[in-house]
């Protein structure tokens, strides 16, 4: 019985990392149809955002102007 909790439970964090890796790739790709393929130092900072910040972020993709809008909101986001 323990053994079925634990299968479901691995089972739905499985489902719910894929889920956020998908909306990660769905962000990336437009962020990148908005403003033009990404440089890959903007793109590295996303790899230290925090699953609250991809969310702020989904929020505010269409309120950048400019892709130095959204590198600024990237630097601010990010502690060293």
């Amino acid at each position: 019985m323990q053994e079925s909790v634990e299968n479901q439970i691995l089972f739905l964090q499985g489902r719910l990392e894929g889920r956020v890796l998908g909306e990660i790739k769905l962000l990336i790709r437009l962020l990148n149809r908005r403003f033009g393929k990404l440089d890959s130092s903007i793109s590295e900072k996303f790899i230290k955002l925090s699953f609250s910040q991809w969310n702020e972020l989904e929020e505010l993709i269409f309120d950048f102007s400019t892709v130095e809008d959204l590198n600024t909101w990237l630097k601010e986001k990010i502690v060293k």
